[in-house]
């Protein structure tokens, strides 16, 4: 089984210039008991709507990235 390597992951604010707020998050990230998707628990967030580039390489070290955007109203 394939699992996350969780040492790999970056966050990344997508704007203009680029935000990496992966040491910033770190203390908010955990993997789930399965290893296969983590959890960002309890990181507070201004209002507005944000856009996170999230890269990762599973323990096979094959990369993957994706894309999130949500709303974060008062």
């Amino acid at each position: 089984m394939t699992l996350i390597d969780f040492n790999s992951l970056r966050l990344v604010y997508v704007k203009k210039p680029l935000i990496d707020l992966t040491e910033r998050s770190r203390k908010f990230l955990k993997l789930d008991p399965s290893g296969s998707s983590f959890i960002l628990e309890d990181a507070e967030v201004p209002p507005g709507i944000h856009v996170i580039r999230i890269d990762v390489r599973d323990t096979a070290g094959r990369p993957g990235s994706s894309y999130i955007k949500f709303e974060v109203v008062q």
